[in-house]
């Protein structure tokens, strides 16, 4: 038994034939095609089109799929891990939403926002929360109203961060006079954003060293007490510099007292401790005196605290696995803060200035103690946290009704060239 073979055409081979045009199938079949199957061939070839046409689109948009998903990571990988970039990238939300908006056609929104870098979720929110361009963060007080209020911005520009009195203050010291004065109450997150967007987080930004674990912590004032030394020149005697010798207190952070001479011998240092132990009334009470190991500590400082055991006297990280960093700060901001670019042609106008510049020291409002100064915490009064807390929540409840009313100054162009 035979098989009969059948031959398969195409669609435009066969319209070519229907035509009259020289395709090499023989008579018969192109009769056949022409008379009995004409609107079944040019049915088919128009399938046979379309189908061509959706495959090279298809193809088309892989090929576009491909080349933007190996773009946008390429350009993606610079931008992560740095966090200055991201910042900047995310705030072109506007920008990145009509992009994906056009890109759409190419892919699905889930790849797109791959692309990005973004979940599906972040685009859908910044297409819903438009911009604002009254507030600072650029977010709607209406959607957002956790977020600064115009009062509390304008407060902090004018009687802060823009204050002649207030210009040799750090970011850490002007949030910690807002937390005294309670007139604005804020997370310091959101108050270093705002000193960042103003441009003063580059202008005060302090001298810091690389940040260790957390060091040793007093439970009350006059439990812990640190003593070290520094040196300053003195234009008369530059041979010869002045030594300055400080007390500390762990728990306040106050520099309870201080001796400028111009020996390096330990007498000067006990002196400075036996002065400072009688004005603060330490006399006979049980407290640690931290030091270095320096020459100024031993000899006659020594022999004074083996005949006062109630002193414990301990070296830092000899004794305790801790640095003596508590007064090493302070006498770093007494230098580079208070006495910086000054000079002194004598013992006396350096101790005078140093006495001014301790007060000023003792009497500033502290991050660390929620606005209440070294001396306030040295006597007792620090601040209630229960208290404080309370007032921050009141704080917060008075922002998110100013923000929920604020009024949008919106200018409709609906009418316009009507």
């Amino acid at each position: 038994m035979s098989i009969r073979k059948y031959n398969c055409y195409s669609s435009n081979l066969k319209i070519s034939a229907i035509n009259g045009e020289s395709t090499g199938v023989n008579y018969n079949t192109r009769y056949y095609w022409e008379n009995k199957g004409r609107g079944r061939i040019e049915a088919a070839a128009l399938k046979d089109g379309m189908l061509q046409l959706i495959n090279n689109k298809l193809e088309a948009r892989d090929k576009i799929n491909g080349m933007f998903s190996g773009v946008f990571d390429f350009f993606m990988k610079f931008i992560r891990g740095r966090r200055s970039l991201e910042k900047q990238f995310k705030k072109q939300r506007a920008t990145i939403v009509a992009l994906i908006e056009g890109l759409k056609s190419f892919s699905d929104t889930m790849n797109i926002c791959n692309w990005f870098g973004i979940t599906e979720r972040t685009y859908f929110n910044w297409k819903s929360k438009p911009l604002c361009r009254t507030t600072y963060t650029k977010e709607c007080p209406n959607i957002i109203p956790n977020q600064l209020t115009d009062r509390e911005r304008r407060i902090l520009e004018q009687d802060y961060f823009f204050q002649a009195k207030y210009s040799d203050r750090s970011i850490s010291e002007l949030y910690a006079q807002t937390l005294a004065d309670k007139r604005v109450i804020v997370s310091d997150s959101v108050f270093y954003e705002f000193a960042r967007f103003l441009g003063e987080d580059i202008r005060r930004r302090p001298i810091r060293k690389k940040k260790y674990k957390k060091g040793l912590r007093a439970d009350k004032a006059k439990q812990i007490i640190h003593m070290d030394r520094t040196r300053f020149p003195i234009a008369n005697m530059l041979n010869k510099p002045a030594w300055v010798s400080l007390i500390c207190d762990n728990r306040s952070r106050a520099i309870l007292g201080f001796n400028v001479f111009t020996g390096s011998h330990s007498r000067y240092t006990l002196a400075n401790l036996q002065e400072t132990m009688v004005r603060h009334d330490l006399a006979g009470k049980d407290f640690w005196l931290v030091t270095d190991d320096g020459s100024e500590n031993k000899g006659e400082v020594k022999e004074y605290l083996k005949l006062h055991p109630n002193i414990k006297h301990k070296i830092a990280q000899l004794n305790i696995p801790y640095s003596n960093s508590m007064i090493e700060a302070a006498i770093k901001q007494l230098k580079y803060r208070y006495l910086k670019k000054k000079e002194f042609d004598t013992i006396t106008g350096l101790s005078a200035a140093i006495k001014i510049a301790i007060e000023e020291y003792n009497n500033r409002p502290r991050k660390i103690h929620l606005g209440k100064t070294p001396l306030q915490v040295l006597a007792g009064e620090e601040q209630d946290i229960w208290e404080f807390n309370e007032f921050k929540e009141q704080n917060r409840k008075r922002r998110l009704e100013e923000n929920r009313q604020f009024k949008c100054l919106k200018i409709s162009y609906a009418f316009i060239g009507n």
